[in-house]
């Protein structure tokens, strides 16, 4: 990850992979550090973990935090909306 990360364009990832020593000690503190310096645009999402918690944000889904990051991408990248039953006009 510290290696290729700089080459991403999109960091997708719970709010977690930017807290050293969280999802269970898995993200270390130089991961941790690579993904928060990466030059990538970063959509966190804002799933809580047992030692913290985020507040003043409304609670949705996984599946539609994950549908609206994806989205917001492909506005970036000139894709164009998806509707609600999925990848049309593909």
């Amino acid at each position: 990850i510290r290696v290729s990360i700089g080459r991403a364009d999109f960091i997708l990832a719970p709010i977690a992979v930017i807290v050293p020593n969280s999802l269970m000690g898995e993200v270390t503190p130089l991961i941790a550090e690579a993904i928060a310096g990466a030059p990538a645009r970063k959509l966190l999402l804002p799933i809580n973990q047992p030692h913290f918690e985020i507040v003043g944000i409304e609670w949705k889904a996984l599946t539609k935090q994950i549908s609206a990051a994806i989205e917001v991408i492909r506005q970036s990248v000139g894709m164009g909306q998806v509707g609600e039953a999925g990848l049309e006009g593909q």
